[in-house]
């Protein structure tokens, strides 16, 4: 058995670590060797109008542990610090616990030039099981995935009435099955209606998704940094997110460092990025901060929209073999769970950064920090 720092190792040597750990076949290796696995076929595939690929980073962290299992997760920054603070951060949290409270996608659906929208909505009101029952019959979606429509919400602005339309995305993101859902809620509506309705095109919101929960807690002796005691650092931290829930030209900051972690991932899983940070930006703080005497607990609650199958992941030869190769999720919710912990760390990181050494020196104790890494063994 040998021991090594994977610092330390050549790109050679991690990428056969990474081959011997996930037990890759050649051909999946030398994809991932490759500068370049996307050819012009597949790029034509992707659309619309490319003309070559971009460089950046694949990269993976130090292990993290999340609900008891252990990962090295594949990421995509341009910034080297990232990866050396979620390195940082998984060493003191040690194990993040992790759990998706809520799955949901919204279709929306906006009738407009309504002359009487009392009475458009007690009609849609009273055929409620009706028209949910047409929907989860009929929906192409519905039938490929097996969703199922469950309930939605009805408001009348002006002359318009908009009704959002909740299901469980399952394992897709869910922006193509929402619009359609929500164009096959105007058609049933519309089809048996005794006047005639003209609506916009079904619509998707993007203030949905997984929403997850992932906590920590660190006990204030292995917070000690320096000159710092545990007991300063994990004071220090409250007060940072206390400001951060009452500032908001902290809290863009503070989540900012949230989606360092989440955004590298993203990108490495093709994920969508702008959805999982608008799904987020209408509150100041999306985690928080709290201690007793001998502990400092850390949580962070957000919407994860992802997803496993669909979109672009099987587009992107990369993508494929880090998600169900190494990565290995489950379900998209075990997914979501995942990239919220790996949030909270980052967070983590960032907040024991700026409440002891700053920023400027951040970069540099965690380059030397990275040359005491743990060891992993092959």
């Amino acid at each position: 058995m040998k021991i090594i720092k994977f610092r330390n190792l050549s790109i050679e040597e991690r990428i056969d670590f990474i081959k011997k750990r996930y037990n890759l076949s050649n051909d999946k290796i030398n994809i991932l060797k490759n500068r370049n696995s996307i050819t012009d076929e597949i790029l034509q595939q992707i659309g619309e109008n490319p003309i070559s690929t971009y460089e950046s980073s694949l990269r993976f962290s130090d292990k993290i542990s999340v609900n008891g299992k252990e990962y090295y997760i594949p990421m995509i920054t341009e910034e080297a610090s990232v990866i050396a603070g979620l390195s940082y951060g998984a060493k003191l949290c040690r194990n993040i616990e992790a759990k998706v409270l809520e799955s949901y996608g919204i279709g929306q659906a906006q009738f407009i030039d309504i002359g009487d929208t009392q009475k458009l909505a007690s009609y849609m009101k009273h055929n409620e099981n009706k028209i949910i029952e047409e929907i989860n019959k009929f929906h192409s979606h519905v039938k490929v995935y097996k969703f199922e429509i469950k309930n939605w919400e009805l408001n009348r602005y002006g002359n318009s009435v908009v009704v959002d339309i909740y299901f469980d995305p399952k394992n897709v993101m869910g922006a193509a099955v929402a619009s359609k859902i929500a164009d096959e809620f105007v058609k049933i509506v519309s089809s048996d209606y005794p006047d005639k309705l003209y609506y916009q095109k079904g619509m998707f919101s993007n203030n949905s998704g997984r929403l997850t929960i992932a906590n920590v807690k660190i006990p204030k002796e292995k917070l000690e940094r320096g000159e710092f005691t545990g007991e300063d650092v994990k004071r220090r931290i409250v007060y940072l997110s206390e400001f951060a829930n009452i500032d908001i030209n902290r809290s863009a900051t503070h989540n900012k460092g949230i989606m360092n972690g989440i955004e590298a991932i993203a990108l490495a899983l093709a994920q969508d990025t702008r959805a999982i940070f608008t799904a987020n930006d209408n509150r100041p703080s999306w985690s928080k901060w709290i201690a007793d005497d001998n502990y400092l607990y850390g949580e962070l609650k957000m919407k994860i929209p992802c997803g496993i199958t669909g979109g672009g992941i099987g587009k992107y030869p990369k993508t494929k073999i880090l998600l169900e190769d190494i990565i290995k999720p489950k379900d998209a919710n075990q997914l979501a769970e995942i990239m919220a912990s790996i949030g909270l760390i980052q967070n983590f990181a960032a907040l024991s950064m700026n409440s002891t050494i700053g920023v400027t020196e951040g970069h540099d104790i965690f380059k030397q920090r990275l040359e005491k890494q743990p060891s992993i063994v092959i």
